[in-house]
């Protein structure tokens, strides 16, 4: 499936929920995450959407790494779904416990 129709359909998702949604875009900055999301608690996440099959690049990786903020590679709509529900009910209390979700985390593990 194509990067841009998983994109759309998590974002149509997200919003269907009450989450926040935002095109992330950095002029100055390149290998950002695509989206910005915000559940109802005012907690961020970002999703990296790919093409089917396809990883987040080294670049991007670095940036992900660097924004010390939990940012999500989907490469499929279920993917992303699952992301977006897992945040939805999340709460600072709960990230306290427990800590972020982890499926489908961009994996630094290649980077140096």
């Amino acid at each position: 499936m194509k990067e841009s129709t998983i994109e759309k359909n998590a974002w149509q998702y997200a919003e269907t929920l009450g989450l926040f949604q935002a095109k992330f875009k950095s002029e100055h900055n390149r290998s950002v995450p695509d989206r910005l999301f915000i559940n109802y608690m005012g907690l961020t996440f970002y999703i990296e959407f790919k093409a089917t099959g396809k990883e987040a690049t080294d670049n991007q990786k670095r940036k992900h790494r660097d924004m010390h903020a939990p940012v999500y590679t989907c490469d499929s709509f279920a993917k992303a779904k699952e992301v977006i529900n897992a945040w939805h009910v999340l709460t600072p209390g709960a990230i306290e416990d427990e800590g972020i979700p982890e499926m489908h985390l961009t994996d630094l593990s290649s980077l140096d």
